[in-house]
């Protein structure tokens, strides 16, 4: 049962990393790697539609995501899948000090399901997303 974040701080605004994340919505192979084919299925209002994606290795990615402007949140709620059900949170934390990225991840394995990779795999997973997302918004 993959529950995993990992946070950082960002040398850019909050709006900026705002507009990523809107833009993520739509254009996912921009932002994750391996993604080869992305379908917007549904438009439910600007900040909510629901998207299948396929990775490089052919598995199909299915999606209800919600952006929230209030938290500055975008929910990727994942549906149809085989093995997991849950959601990944991208959140952008205005603090003190500066701007924080935090992914989480929370899936939980449905009943009679294995988990194909270890927990370790999607906390590495997680951490490459979000500095990837980080060195996109830093340059």
């Amino acid at each position: 049962m993959p529950l995993v974040n990992y946070r950082v701080k960002v040398h850019a605004s909050a709006n900026k990393l705002w507009d990523m994340m809107l833009d993520k919505m739509r254009r996912p192979d921009k932002y994750v790697p391996g993604i080869v084919r992305v379908a917007i299925l549904r438009e439910h209002s600007a900040n909510c539609i629901e998207r299948e994606m396929e990775t490089a290795q052919g598995k199909v990615i299915r999606e209800l995501v919600v952006a929230e402007p209030l938290t500055l949140t975008v929910i990727f709620k994942s549906y149809q899948d085989e093995v997991y059900s849950g959601f990944v949170t991208n959140t952008i934390f205005e603090e003190d000090d500066g701007v924080y990225l935090d992914y989480t991840l929370n899936w939980t394995l449905k009943p009679g399901k294995s988990a194909a990779q270890p927990d370790s795999f999607w906390q590495e997973t997680i951490k490459n997303a979000v500095l990837h997302a980080k060195q996109l918004a830093e340059s």
